[in-house]
């Protein structure tokens, strides 16, 4: 049996660091997911994923890049580029505190490019300075191209830009004014899409924006909207079809196999040992060749 495996690796103290934190709120860790992986599955559908696609979470400080051909993940990487840099590009240009840039790049679509707005000035709250709009938006525009370029730049390097079919933007960065039109000559005139999580029964209408497309993956995740196979972050073996196979020997195969990993047998000897109790369906082989591999 052959498999073609993606493999996500993280430093370990970076992740026990993340579990303490949560502890240490009260919360247990179950799972440990991909950013990039759970917002994939909040945002993209079956064709995109079969048909290929790249699909970049843009957040405050970091980009996610996660790309599918064949319904599988081909290539993961991130970046640290972010919204926030354009605001801090803000800050430093118009001389103004952060939050003053911040408010200023959310509501940018408010204003028109003829307008002038008043801008407080850093340690001088008592006096403005009178700024032009355009000249406010020439500013975002210069850190917003670099940055998906930069991205661009990602995907080539994945090797599979001339396989995928187009790229799908989220994150709180995809609120900003005209993304959409800026990216697509950036992308190769690739088809782009501005993509919000999937509808959730039972979510405010708040959590439906794009920058909560890794939340709510995560909630499907945990509801079984993973990938058709996989080993998770407790190397478990998680599968769409489903494991409950309705099969007389099932329970046996489970059992078998919590034995197993408290044997020093060789993979092919527990293979034999169960081919030798019953017929084994393929899930369940591949299911045993997994947790062989990964023990």
């Amino acid at each position: 049996l052959e498999v073609d495996a993606h493999i996500v690796i993280a430093q370990k103290a970076g992740i026990e660091n993340l579990k303490k934190m949560f502890k240490m709120a009260g919360v247990n860790v179950e799972n440990i997911v991909l950013s990039s992986f759970a917002s994939a599955i909040a945002t993209l559908n079956e064709d995109e994923k079969t048909q290929g696609v790249a699909l970049i979470d843009i957040g405050a400080t970091t980009s996610d890049l996660i790309i599918f051909k064949d319904n599988a993940i081909r290539w993961t990487e991130f970046v640290g580029v972010g919204s926030y840099h354009i605001t801090n590009d803000l800050a430093m240009a118009l001389h103004t505190p952060i939050i003053e840039s911040e408010n200023i790049k959310l509501n940018i679509s408010k204003w028109d490019n003829e307008d002038v707005v008043e801008v407080p000035l850093i340690g001088d709250e008592e006096n403005t300075q009178s700024v032009n709009i355009m000249a406010i938006k020439e500013i975002m525009f210069a850190r917003i191209n670099e940055t998906l370029m930069i991205l661009n730049q990602l995907i080539e390097k994945s090797g599979l830009k001339n396989s995928i079919t187009g790229v799908v933007l989220s994150g709180g960065f995809t609120n900003l004014e005209n993304l959409r039109e800026t990216a697509i000559p950036i992308f190769g005139n690739m088809s782009v899409r501005i993509a919000k999580p999937k509808e959730v029964d039972g979510l405010f209408d708040n959590l439906k924006a794009p920058e909560f497309s890794t939340a709510v993956g995560l909630v499907l995740y945990a509801l079984g909207q993973h990938s058709n196979y996989e080993i998770d972050s407790n190397r478990q073996f998680r599968s769409k079809r489903g494991m409950s196979i309705n099969s007389e020997n099932s329970l046996e195969v489970e059992k078998d196999e919590e034995d197993f990993h408290n044997s020093e047998a060789s993979l092919p000897d527990i293979v034999d040992s169960f081919s030798k109790k019953g017929e084994l369906s393929v899930i369940d082989k591949i299911k045993v060749m997994f947790k062989g591999l990964f023990q």
